[in-house]
């Protein structure tokens, strides 16, 4: 049987147009938030005010389970309604317009739904960019073990979708993996940026790194200044010890790299040989 194919980016469209999936006002009581939405949920009584002044805007995308309906998208909406029916006793809302996906859909497409949704329709706090990166790594992972096609590599594909650089993704990643607990709930709360909570993060030794000898290093250096004349290099001898020292610097950066790159699948690691090999060859060609 021949791979599905999945355009993530295309998703989005997909859900815009609603293509054979049904309509209907629900009774708000039959909703229910999801629990894998990790996004805030801030300014709801601003949101309440307006959409009793010019209506709700947007259905919200609900997927029925059970008896219930659970939110893919809409989670402030739905909140904002809830304020206007409990709490200002404004029955005009109690019928909620939905669009109602599938409930046989795949729960990875249900949740790529759901964080495409809201990296794009809302201003995303720090710690939101952090969650979405996680799961949205894990949902496409998830979705290609299932035979679901996605061109393009992972790093990539998650960049593209909360708006963000490889390298800025990657400072996330940092962060969601190596800050404390402590840290990070800082980060959610709005208590300390982006910046303070890397600098809370030791940096770690590589496995090359540990390979120098620091003790060994400074007795060299020791040695080498106790007989000046004896230890005095020529301009070739220098030319050499840098171009050695460069040559050094290089298999330590190499074998880094190497080591970064045995945690990606083959398709994503080919990918990059490719792209810096012409880089390369280009350069060699340009330096004859």
């Amino acid at each position: 049987m021949a791979a599905k194919e999945f355009n993530i980016m295309q998703m989005l469209n997909d859900e815009s147009k609603s293509q054979g999936q049904k309509r209907s006002k629900l009774d708000y009581l039959l909703l229910e938030q999801n629990k894998d939405n990790h996004y805030s949920t801030d300014g709801i009584e601003e949101l309440a005010d307006s959409i009793e002044d010019v209506g709700l805007q947007q259905e919200l995308v609900v997927k029925k389970s059970g008896d219930k309906y659970i939110i893919v998208v809409g989670h402030r909406r739905y909140l904002a309604i809830v304020e206007l029916v409990e709490n200002r006793k404004n029955k005009d809302y109690k019928k909620v317009p939905c669009v109602i996906i599938e409930e046989d859909e795949d729960e990875t497409i249900t949740g790529l739904k759901l964080h495409l949704t809201n990296t794009t329709a809302r201003v995303m706090t720090e710690h939101d960019k952090m969650v979405a990166i996680r799961e949205i790594e894990q949902l496409i992972k998830d979705a290609k073990s299932k035979g679901i096609k996605i061109k393009g590599r992972v790093r990539k594909l998650v960049a593209d979708t909360v708006g963000l650089s490889e390298t800025q993704v990657q400072r996330y990643k940092a962060i969601d993996e190596s800050a404390t607990e402590e840290t990070k709930e800082s980060l959610r709360k709005g208590e300390i940026t982006m910046t303070a909570a890397e600098a809370t993060i030791k940096p770690k030794k590589s496995e090359a790194a540990e390979e120098f000898d620091v003790e060994e290093l400074n007795n060299n250096i020791e040695n080498l200044s106790d007989d000046n004349d004896a230890h005095r290099l020529d301009d070739e001898e220098i030319v050499e010890s840098t171009a050695s020292l460069k040559e050094d610097n290089l298999r330590v950066a190499m074998r880094g790299l190497f080591d970064s790159a045995k945690a990606l699948n083959s398709e994503e690691l080919m990918e990059i040989i490719k792209e810096f090999s012409d880089k390369i060859i280009d350069w060699i060609m340009d330096n004859k």
